[in-house]
C-alpha cells in the first residue's frame, strides 16, 4: 500500500513537471506584462532526472554570499542542492535523492534560489 502511495506521488509529481514544461503562466492568464522563465532546465543523466540551473556573478563576495543562501534554503528543508562551483559561475543541481527525481520540494526550492538571485540584482550587489 505504501508503495502504491509512493508510485502515485511520483507520478503526479512527473505528471505536474509535464505539465509546467508545456505551458507558460502566460497561456493560463491573460496578463499586461510578460513573464519569462526560470531558466531552470531539466535534465536526464543515466541514473537521475533534475532541475539544473547555470548562475555567473562578477564579484567574489556576490558569489559566495549566493551560495550560502542556497545552503540555507537547503539547510530549512533539509533537502540540500548539489551545487559545482568553477571560478565564479555556479550550477546548482536539484532532485529527491532517495528516487533520484524532481520532486515538488525541489520546485519549490528551485523558487527560493531564483528569489535569492533575483534580490541580488534588485539590490544591484555586482555594481
Amino acid at each position: 500500500m505504501l508503495q502504491n502511495i509512493i508510485r502515485q506521488r511520483i507520478q503526479d509529481s512527473k505528471n505536474t513537471r509535464q505539465i509546467v514544461k508545456e505551458n507558460t503562466y502566460d497561456n493560463f492568464i491573460e496578463t499586461p506584462i510578460e513573464t519569462t522563465p526560470s531558466e531552470w532546465q531539466t535534465v536526464t543523466y543515466p541514473d537521475v532526472t533534475c532541475l539544473e540551473r547555470q548562475f555567473t556573478f562578477d564579484d567574489a563576495k556576490v558569489f559566495l554570499f549566493f551560495i550560502m543562501e542556497t545552503y540555507k534554503i537547503g539547510i530549512k528543508y533539509n533537502h540540500y542542492p548539489f551545487i559545482e562551483t568553477d571560478e565564479l559561475n555556479v550550477k546548482v543541481r536539484l532532485y529527491t535523492k532517495n528516487i533520484n527525481d524532481i520532486t515538488d520540494i525541489d520546485f519549490k526550492i528551485a523558487k527560493e534560489i531564483i528569489d535569492v538571485h533575483n534580490e541580488i540584482d534588485f539590490l544591484n550587489l555586482e555594481k
